[in-house]
Order: structure tokens, then sequence, then C-alpha cells
């Protein structure tokens, strides 16, 4: 089974494209890594998904200040900057957030986006 599962990601990361769904909305501790990860994390770090598209469709109202065929692609970093889990709680009660962005990942999001 496991053969099988290493061939599927081999495969899947010869494709353009993915879509998945939520795999699993629990985090879970790796003692050797020092952070929590979702399942999703894995994967997406696992399959190089850096890039995550939500589409916006406006709905046809009359009374939108927006015309009815406009559209937005929302491109966002899947693998760096809040997704890179760089936090840390310096006291109890508060987290800090690096926010690490590397130059070759922000041009692949802006090779992808345009």
């Amino acid at each position: 089974m496991a053969s099988k599962r290493r061939n599927m990601f081999y495969e899947n990361k010869k494709q353009e494209t993915t879509e998945i769904g939520d795999i699993d909305a629990r985090s879970r501790y790796d003692p050797n890594e020092k952070y929590f990860a979702s399942r999703n994390w894995h994967l997406r770090r696992l399959l190089d998904l850096y890039v995550f598209v939500v589409e916006c469709k406006s709905l046809p109202v009359k009374a939108s200040p927006v015309k009815a065929d406009f559209d937005v692609v929302v491109l966002r970093q899947n693998t760096e900057g809040v997704f890179a889990l760089l936090d840390h709680a310096p006291v109890k009660s508060v987290v800090e957030n690096l926010g690490v962005y590397t130059r070759f990942n922000c041009l692949r999001i802006a090779k992808y986006g345009f």
C-alpha cells in the first residue's frame, strides 16, 4: 500500500494542477519538528502546492454597485508566509508569527497569475 501511495504522489507531482479537499481539520504534534501541522499542510508541502486559487463570481443583483460580469480570482501563497509554521510564543498567551517570503516563490506566484 505504501508503494502505491508513493507512486500516486510522484505521478501527481507531474501534473500542473491538483484539486484537493480538506483532509483533516485537526492538527497533530510532531516532536521531531517542534510544531503543529495538519495533514493538509503536509500534503501541500509533499506535492509542492504553492498556490491557492479562489474564484469569486459576482451574482446578478439589481442594487449592486458592481457590474454583473465582474469576477475576481485571488491567488494566495500556500507554502510560505503564515503557512511556513514560523511562529513561537515568547511569553504565555502571546504568539508571534514571522511571515517569510522567498524571491523564488514570489516569482512562481507572479508567473502563475500572469
